[in-house]
C-alpha cells in the first residue's frame, strides 16, 4: 500500500522477516531477511535502543534512512543507501560492497568485512576506522572529520574531485587524492600518513607530522 508502515518491536522474535518491497520501515529490534527493498523512509530504533543489526543478503534503501541507535548493517553481497543520518550515532557496515549515494553522517563509521568495497558522495563523521584488509573505497564529493582517520594499509582509498577537511589524524597509506585536497586545521598537533595527494593546505594554527612514502603531486 502506498505510504503504508510497518514496524518490528518485539526483541524476542528471531524469525526472518518478509523481503518486502516495504514503503517505510521502523525497526526497534535486530532484522534478518534474504534480501528487502525499502521504497521511502528507514528507521532505526530509538535514542534508548541498544544496537541493532539488520542482516540481509542484498539491501536497497531507496529513501532516508535515520539512525537512531548504534547500528550494524551486514550483506554478504551488497547494501546500497540514498542518504543515512545517524546523527550522534555509530553505523558498522560488514559487507562486501556499500554504496551510499549522497550524505553519509554519523559519529563513528567502521568498515568490518576483508575486501569491502565502499563507495561514498559526502561524509561527515567524528572518527572513520576502515581497519579490514584489502578493502577498496572511493569517495567523490567532500569528507569532514572532527577527530581521526585510520585505514588498514593495504585499503586503496580513491578521492576524486574532492576535499577532505580532517581535524585529527590521517593514518591511510592506501589514500590517494586525485584533483582534490587534503585540509588539516586542528589546533592540536596532527599526524599523516598517505601516499599520494595533490593539494595539502595545513592551518596556520595546525603542527603537522608526515611520514611514509607521502607524494604531492602540486
Amino acid at each position: 500500500k502506498d505510504d503504508c508502515t510497518v514496524e518490528y518491536y518485539d526483541n524476542s522474535v528471531t524469525d526472518e522477516v518478509w523481503a518486502g518491497t516495504y514503503q517505510n520501515l521502523n525497526i526497534l529490534r535486530n532484522i534478518k531477511a534474504d534480501s528487502f527493498v525499502i521504497e521511502k523512509t528507514f528507521t532505526c530504533g530509538q535514542v534508548s535502543s541498544p544496537a541493532l543489526t539488520v542482516e540481509a543478503i542484498t539491501q536497497t534503501y531507496k529513501g532516508d534512512a535515520n539512525i537512531k541507535c548504534n547500528a550494524t548493517f551486514k550483506a554478504s553481497t551488497e547494501a546500497k543507501f540514498k542518504n543515512i543520518d545517524a546523527q550522534d550515532k555509530d553505523v558498522t557496515f560488514d559487507c562486501k560492497k556499500v554504496k551510499v549515494e549522497e550524505l553519509l553522517k554519523a559519529q563513528d563509521i567502521r568498515v568490518a568485512q576483508n575486501d569491502c568495497e565502499w563507495e561514498t558522495k559526502t561524509i561527515e563523521a567524528k572518527n572513520i576506522n576502515v581497519t579490514v584488509t584489502n578493502a577498496s573505497w572511493k569517495n567523490i564529493s567532500g569528507i569532514v572529520v572532527e577527530q581521526n582517520i585510520t585505514a588498514n594499509n593495504t585499503t586503496n582509498w580513491k578521492i576524486e574531485g574532492s576535499e577532505v577537511k580532517v581535524k585529527g589524524n590521517i593514518s591511510a597509506e592506501g589514500l590517494e587524492v586525485v584533483d582534490g585536497k587534503v585540509l588539516l586545521n586542528a589546533s592540536v598537533a596532527q599526524t599523516l600518513v598517505a601516499k599520494k595527494i595533490e593539494t595539502l593546505e595545513i592551518a596556520s594554527s595546525s603542527n603537522v607530522t608526515a611520514s611514509g612514502q607521502l607524494i604531492l603531486t602540486k
